[in-house]
Formats: structure tokens, sequence, C-alpha cells
């Protein structure tokens, strides 16, 4: 992963290896993936675990909006402001890592050759 991560930071990413991944900066909020291998197919994996908060500031937007409606408090509405901007900053997230994701395609595909090229 240290190769990775060293060929990562030549093309400008922010990032550092851990143990079996690679975390990669996006910017500003702490945006952050991570880079992790799929050895059966050689080809790196972004992780960035959109799914679980995705489902969580919905529940907060819904959550929110219900409070907001049925009592008018302003604590729902702060809830579903903050839920708003969590799903906002998800967006980002997807939108950012795409360069990314295509140096890693770019990089599988690289390594995936040199693979061929030794068994040959």
């Amino acid at each position: 992963m240290e190769s990775l991560a060293k060929s990562l930071n030549q093309q400008g990413f922010r990032c550092h290896a851990l143990d079996r991944k690679v975390k990669v900066e996006l910017g500003s909020f702490g945006q952050y993936v991570y880079v992790i291998k799929d050895y059966q197919t050689g080809h790196y994996l972004v992780q960035r675990h959109l799914t679980v908060q995705m489902a969580t500031f919905i529940l907060m937007l819904s959550t929110g909006l219900y409070g907001l409606v049925t009592k008018g408090s302003g604590i729902s509405a702060v809830l579903a402001a903050i839920s708003v901007g969590g799903l906002i900053n998800l967006i980002l997230i997807e939108v950012k890592s795409q360069p990314l994701t295509q140096a890693l395609r770019k990089l599988s595909n690289i390594s995936s050759e040199e693979i061929r090229s030794d068994h040959s």
C-alpha cells in the first residue's frame, strides 16, 4: 500500500498508507475515503461508506421535517438543516472522489497488464 500512496501523492492526492488501506483526503470538512485492493481481481476499490451515512441523514431529515410540520419546533428545523447539509456533503464526497476513481482505474489497468506480462 506504500507504493499506491506514493503513486497517488505524485498525482496530487493527499494520502497516507495505513495497515491494509490508503486514506485519501478529499478537501474541506474532513472529507476522506479509503482505498483498498481487491486481491481477487487485482483492482483498487474506493470505500466511501455512503450508504450508512445517507440512511442516517435521511432519517434525520424525515424526523426533523415531521417535527417541524407537527409542532413547529426550532430544534426540528435545526435537525432538518443539519441533515440537508450532511446530504450535500455526501454529494460533494462523491463528486470529489471521481478523479481518484479514474486514477485508480489507470493504476489497476497498469498493474494487471504487468501481471499478465510477467506470466507470459
